[in-house]
């Protein structure tokens, strides 16, 4: 970095799914920046980055003592940084309601707003990394102007003037090998050419190599939401697709196969979208507007849920009913649950519909009324975190079960339930039953091993 740029300071507020990828890539550059990190929740920030750690390998273990180490609280941010030049970058996810024609952001966002303006200095860059409706970054700049909150100056600050501010939408897919901050092509946009140029230096400064500069941050931010909201669409056409076969007693997999045989087709799979993005950004594009292929989406995005409920439901009654029958002196059923991620090969739980789906089923079948004592355990982190890591003080987590998992799902019918990360194979002699969610096809495989060895039943929530 050459010395005439202003910022060697960088404050990261949103250390998650996205922001522990973003301080990584921080940490790892050759840029000496001096980083400081602050979430709302810093132990399951932890937790994610050690699920990261062990998943994705997009973290390594030098870079995860790192970040705890750069883990500060918002007072300790402040009095470290409020004398310095930096870049201020948000990643927290964003939530919106509508109150007439306004939007009204609330929840970590509009704490997240509030904590920029107690940060800011004159001069100082605000990076956004978050999707939202179009017009949200004028909402953070409005937020900012219109703040009493400031601690570093005895006036209101203004922009444009004392402040910059850029729309930088993350583009990083964590896991993936493909499009990786080196390959993709990172949008910049703010109001100031000169202003995008000091946020495309910071990027190229942590490894981007291909940027495209926009004059227009509502147009940056459409293109986020038009981009999520097509894939959320050519996923929902496909769940459509596969319960048509269904309903027509045609194999789904054999018309994907001879499809995919055509040069101009475009493969997509059926699946449950959750997560942090797709749905939530369908909301966004929508707001304000009337649509039709995207509320039509939404309503197939529902129904496929429901179908893949009541069909799941119906196999879990089975198999409960089969494990009670041969084991009718036990007491208590053990359920393992590996998969409970987002997505495929993540232990992320935020919005996901594996999740609700197994809740719903539960709840269908009135599992109270069991009359056994049912226990829940969520096992993903000893299917997926490399050997080298298992034995550990990584895998000792205080508070990652009541804050990461419980408010993110497991509802009416999974309680009571433990979350384990020190399961050893000799408990497997005591399991019943393992749920499998959006496992990938390795962990499958080591599981129907175990199945083999320690005769427990194997139910997935969708194929």
């Amino acid at each position: 970095m050459e010395s005439s740029y202003p910022y060697k300071t960088v404050v990261l507020i949103g250390v998650g799914y996205i922001g522990l990828h973003l301080a990584s890539r921080i940490l790892e550059s050759e840029t000496d920046y001096d980083l400081y990190c602050y979430d709302i929740n810093p132990t399951a920030s932890r937790a994610k980055a050690i699920s990261m750690l062990s998943t994705t390998e997009d973290i390594n273990y030098n870079t995860y003592e790192k970040i705890s180490q750069a883990m500060y609280s918002l007072e300790d941010t402040i009095e470290q940084t409020k004398n310095k030049n930096k870049i201020i970058i948000s990643t927290v996810p964003i939530a919106t309601m509508a109150v007439g024609e306004d939007l009204v952001f609330y929840g970590d966002l509009y704490k997240a707003y509030h904590t920029m303006s107690k940060l800011i200095m004159p001069g100082d860059l605000i990076i956004s990394e978050s999707s939202g409706p179009v017009g949200t970054t004028r909402k953070l700049i409005d937020t900012i102007e219109n703040s009493y909150d400031n601690g570093f100056t005895d006036r209101r600050l203004s922009y444009p003037g004392d402040f910059n501010v850029a729309y930088c939408p993350e583009r990083t897919n964590p896991g993936d090998k493909v499009n990786t901050i080196e390959t993709i092509v990172q949008p910049i946009s703010s109001d100031f050419n000169s202003v995008s140029l000091l946020a495309e230096r910071f990027y190229k400064s942590i490894g981007v190599k291909n940027t495209i500069i926009s004059e227009s941050i509502e147009a940056t931010e459409m293109s986020k939401l038009v981009e999520n909201s097509q894939r959320y669409i050519n996923i929902q056409f496909m769940n459509e697709v596969s319960m048509i076969c269904e309903s027509n007693g045609v194999s789904f997999s054999e018309v994907n196969k001879i499809n995919k045989t055509k040069w101009n087709f475009s493969e997509f799979s059926p699946g449950l979208v959750g997560g942090p993005c797709l749905l939530d950004n369908v909301k966004y594009l929508s707001t304000g507007v009337e649509t039709h292929i995207l509320k039509e989406s939404q309503e197939v995005d529902s129904k496929y849920t429901l179908n893949t409920s009541n069909k799941f439901a119906a196999k879990l009654s089975n198999t409960l009913a089969s494990i009670i029958n041969s084991h009718k002196e036990n007491n208590e059923i053990n359920i393992y649950l590996v998969g409970m991620g987002f997505k495929h090969g993540s232990t992320e739980p935020i919005k996901s519909k594996i999740l609700e789906v197994i809740d719903d089923a539960l709840a269908e079948i009135k599992i109270r009324q069991l009359n056994k004592r049912v226990r829940f355990f969520i096992a993903d982190f000893y299917f997926m975190v490399k050997e080298q890591y298992k034995n550990t003080n990584l895998l000792r987590l205080e508070g990652y079960n009541k804050d990461v998992i419980s408010s993110q799902g497991l509802r009416m019918g999974m309680r009571p339930y433990e979350y384990r990360t020190d399961i050893l194979e000799s408990d497997l002699d005591r399991a019943d039953l393992f749920i499998l969610g959006n496992t990938t096809d390795d962990i499958d495989r080591r599981v129907y091993d175990l199945s083999v060895k320690h005769n427990f039943k194997i139910l997935k929530v969708h194929n």
